[in-house]
């Protein structure tokens, strides 16, 4: 029979535990003496714990981070997100805006940016059909709804594509009173405004 009473020796703290808490238990209680890596098993298993707790935190934040980044990209491209579902507005379709009462067409144009916009009343806000061209290929634009009152709604955002003379379509969405727009501009990030199309 293996003698537990002997004192620790000078391991790490996981060991020395370990140790201390195999020597508590009674010599009978081993059939034919402690398993020889008896002093490893608690290292061991404390190891594994760590491991498995690591692996779950991992995991946690790859998830939240795969949800954060979906949000993000809804709330960037939010315009042209929500302008491509589909609607429950009666008469309003997304494709193409229909003969509702209160809409209005505009146009803009400035040093060669152009800009055609049907603003469609929905109920306290409006979808925006536009076509733009004439802004050089690479900005990063977006669609800009401006109240009388100087409030500014995002309808949606795009990158101006490298194809000189076509026209980018956009349809969006801008939580402005119909009544209350009083103009549609292309703006880029840094708010250059290229074109606006006033009411």
């Amino acid at each position: 029979m293996t003698d537990h009473t002997e004192a620790p020796d000078a391991h790490c703290a996981d060991c020395r535990a370990g140790r201390e808490l195999l020597d508590a238990i009674p010599p009978e209680a081993f059939l034919d003496g402690p398993p020889e890596d008896a002093e490893l098993l608690l290292p061991r298993t404390l190891r594994r714990i760590k491991e498995e707790k690591a692996a779950t935190r991992r995991k946690r934040t790859i998830t939240i981070s795969a949800a954060a980044a979906v949000v993000a990209l809804a709330a960037l491209g939010g315009g042209i997100v929500i302008g491509r579902s589909s609607t429950t507005q009666p008469g309003v379709s997304v494709a193409e805006p229909a003969d509702v009462p209160g809409t209005k067409q505009l146009a803009g144009s400035d040093s060669g940016a152009k800009l055609a916009a049907t603003v469609v009343p929905a109920n306290g806000w409006v979808w925006v059909h536009a076509s733009v061209s004439g802004i050089p290929a690479g900005q990063k634009c977006r669609l800009v709804v401006v109240s009388r009152t100087g409030q500014t709604e995002i309808a949606g955002s795009w990158l101006v594509p490298d194809k000189p003379g076509s026209a980018t379509k956009l349809v969006g969405t801008a939580l402005v009173a119909p009544a209350d727009v009083a103009a549609v501009e292309v703006q880029n990030l840094a708010g250059h405004v290229f074109v606006r199309a006033n009411t």
